[in-house]
């Protein structure tokens, strides 16, 4: 029988944590059958469209719309990841071990052992059951699985302790915030009946696993003029999604720096080798690139918010060092965060049009650094393996790189036009309505790609607080929620790699590489790949 794949799998795992809401949302009975699978759906992709408001809540809703994201966030799910090839390296290295009672240890397996490790296995009697073999110890099997298992063993407990550590240092700040800041914030959550702790703790979850939802019902526009909370969300944004891959290499990069000699070659495989270790991980010019494609795009769009809206009522009354931190953050919560310290439907045609651009190309930088990465002819395999891909040819990187992004494109566009085109047919009653001005065609436009892109923010209606799919009829809303599935398996990797490669067998499997040049380089150049092979993996 086949094996599933890493996308099957990935997808019937969002689809069951989102089915998850009817049995554990909807018996309470205040909210409908399909807005409680909403919700749901919406929570397990990290979308962060809501056709209810989760103020009113019960508690036991709240803390369920609080894990599903953490469950199903990327950093999570590559956490998992990180697991599964530990279980293969140590199925791999138990398979080694065993002495077989008629055989013994193989030849070809001890070649593969490195010394003290050999004369270990070797000591075990070939007619020996066993029961009675000697077990490795933990620094044997260590040595056994190589580089790369120490790699894998020292990135576990530095991306579980980034990804959680974010969110209570994140949340612990803002709940100090909320503890003393000025009145006309904390009254407004006591007015809301709402918990400043559990309040921060939810808001530094939502930014940081993208997802977009909010207790308060205005989303952040009651505190676009709180500086501390906006630059501490935006950090929180970046660092959870856009930015995850830099700051995680940076990390890793720091801790070799300081960390003690036996640490240092873990980590200096994982600088070296980061495709073969971890599907976020980056060798240090794609990590650039990602950076800077990164700065300019959240830079340039704030600034183009705040010249766009400058004259706009709607932040008619903020200073400009706040207006500039409120649009710094809203282009942020546009990459993927979902939410908004404006009301989106009063700000300026051109803005919506911007932040819809924003969205759409929120995943680009990163889903093309794991191709472009992935496939280079001078890295080591990946362990996400993608279908069908141009190949790499590094004279022409730039025709390699528009490739990629016009296949990407042109994917989801298709995807992005059909859902709009069943929302017109499903809500055209509501289209052609004189009456309602909010449901037309370019709200729908923004809607299904906020969807398909697991943003979040919405033009709203006048009528409710929530997002415009709200509005939806039922079968508009299981479209949206249609979109929100789909988007959310952009860029990820068909299945993974699970050959494992212990001490020794690097070099009898895999064909020497040459190491990179500027040749092989040519989006970084010369100067780069000379750093490189001084010593500064950064």
């Amino acid at each position: 029988m086949r094996r599933p794949g890493f996308l099957a799998l990935h997808g019937a795992y969002i689809v069951v944590m989102g089915l998850l809401s009817l049995p554990v949302l909807y018996p309470l009975g205040n909210l409908a059958a399909v807005d409680a699978y909403f919700m749901g759906c919406s929570a397990s992709t990290e979308s962060g469209l809501n056709t209810v408001d989760l103020g009113p809540l019960a508690l036991y809703q709240q803390l369920y719309l609080y894990f599903v994201p953490m469950l199903t966030s990327p950093c999570f799910v590559n956490i998992v990841v990180v697991l599964l090839r530990l279980r293969w390296f140590d199925r791999r290295i138990d398979e080694v071990e065993g002495c077989d009672g008629e055989q013994g240890l193989a030849a070809p397996v001890a070649e593969t052992v490195e010394p003290k490790v050999q004369a270990e296995l070797l000591c075990c009697d070939m007619g020996r059951d066993r029961s009675q073999q000697r077990r490795l110890t933990g620094t044997q099997r260590q040595d056994m699985g190589g580089d790369e298992y120490r790699a894998l063993k020292l990135l576990l407990p530095i991306v579980t302790v980034y990804f959680f550590g974010l969110h209570l240092l994140g949340g612990s700040a803002l709940a100090i915030w909320a503890r003393f800041a000025d009145v006309k914030y904390t009254g407004y959550l006591d007015e809301l009946g709402l918990n400043r702790t559990w309040w921060a703790f939810y808001t530094t979850q939502s930014l940081m696993d993208n997802l977009g939802f909010t207790l308060t019902p205005d989303a952040m526009v009651r505190f676009r003029d709180a500086v501390f909370p906006l630059l501490l969300l935006t950090v929180l944004a970046l660092a959870g999604e856009t930015l995850y891959p830099v700051l995680l290499r940076f990390s890793i990069w720091a801790a070799s720096r300081v960390a003690p000699s036996r640490l240092r070659g873990p980590l200096r495989y994982l600088l070296d080798h980061p495709r073969r270790c971890y599907t976020l991980l980056f060798p240090g010019g794609t990590t650039w690139v990602i950076l800077t494609i990164a700065a300019a795009l959240n830079l340039g769009v704030a600034l183009l918010i705040v010249v766009l809206d400058l004259h706009s009522a709607e932040v008619a009354g903020l200073a400009p060092a706040n207006r500039f931190i409120a649009a710094l953050f809203q282009a942020a919560a546009a990459r993927h965060a979902g939410t908004t310290p404006y009301n989106l439907a009063n700000v300026s045609p051109a803005t919506q049009f911007a932040l819809l651009v924003m969205m759409y190309i929120s995943v680009y930088p990163v889903a093309v650094g794991v191709r472009a990465a992935a496939d280079a002819p001078y890295r080591e395999r990946s362990v996400g393996i993608f279908a069908s891909e141009p190949r790499y040819d590094e004279s022409r990187a730039g025709a390699y790189l528009t490739r990629l992004m016009r296949q990407q494109l042109s994917c989801d566009l298709w995807w992005i036009f059909l859902g709009i085109f069943l929302l017109a047919v499903t809500e055209g009653r509501n289209v052609a309505d004189v009456n309602e001005p909010a449901i037309k065609i370019f709200p729908i436009f923004f809607e299904v790609v906020s969807a398909y892109c697991n943003v979040g923010i919405s033009l709203g209606h006048p009528s409710v607080s929530s997002s415009l799919s709200t509005k939806f009829s039922v079968t508009g809303k299981l479209v949206i929620c249609a979109m929100m599935i789909r988007g959310r398996h952009r860029g990820m990797p068909y299945r993974l790699d699970r050959a494992v490669v212990l001490s020794g067998e690097r070099e009898r499997e895999e064909p020497k590489v040459e190491p990179p040049t500027a040749r092989h380089m040519p989006l970084l150049g010369a100067a780069l790949v000379e750093t490189s092979q001084s010593g500064n993996h950064w």
